[in-house]
């Protein structure tokens, strides 16, 4: 599939219209467009966060179902936005239908946060645990000993570092 296909003929219009505005130096219009989908972010995140209190849930997702919620409640937001947009003209609908790609911009964060930090890599994800693979030539080597160095008593694990591999099986 080549990337042209991706997008429609409508989403490259407004991609135009927006560079038109950047090369033009329309500072006022470029206020507004980034003033209402900076508002739209902040509506959809507000309304998030108070159905996710009424729901007993973290306004900071931390589970699958939790991020679903998150996203369904941003989307509907950007729905609404987009309704009441085909109700303005002029300012109204340039705020409103900005507003609404605010809210699903919002909605596509924690939708990528949330697969990229719970799905479907689970608790072995670096971003879900917190733990970070170090980087560069060092190497941690696991070398198995008993606790007095011969074949009977409990086995300890070392963890060495070292810059070759080292493996022992007794």
């Amino acid at each position: 599939m080549a990337l042209g296909s991706i997008t429609t003929r409508q989403a490259e219009t407004v991609a135009a219209e927006t560079r038109e505005l950047v090369n033009d130096r329309d500072v006022a219009t470029l206020a507004v467009t980034a003033l209402s989908a900076a508002g739209g972010v902040i509506v959809a995140q507000t309304i998030t966060d108070t159905v996710m209190e009424q729901l007993d849930m973290s306004a900071d997702p931390t589970n699958l179902k939790e991020y679903g919620v998150s996203v369904s409640v941003k989307a509907l937001t950007a729905v609404a936005f987009g309704i009441a947009a085909t109700s303005f003209g002029g300012l109204g609908l340039v705020a409103a239908g900005f507003m609404a790609i605010g809210s699903l911009a919002s909605a596509g964060a924690d939708l990528i946060e949330g697969l990229l930090t719970q799905a479907p890599l689970g608790d072995d994800n670096p971003l879900a645990s917190g733990n970070y693979a170090r980087m560069g030539n060092t190497q941690a080597t696991v070398v198995e000993t008993t606790s007095n160095g011969s074949a009977s008593g409990t086995d300890n694990v070392e963890f060495r570092e070292t810059a070759e591999e080292e493996v022992t099986f007794r």
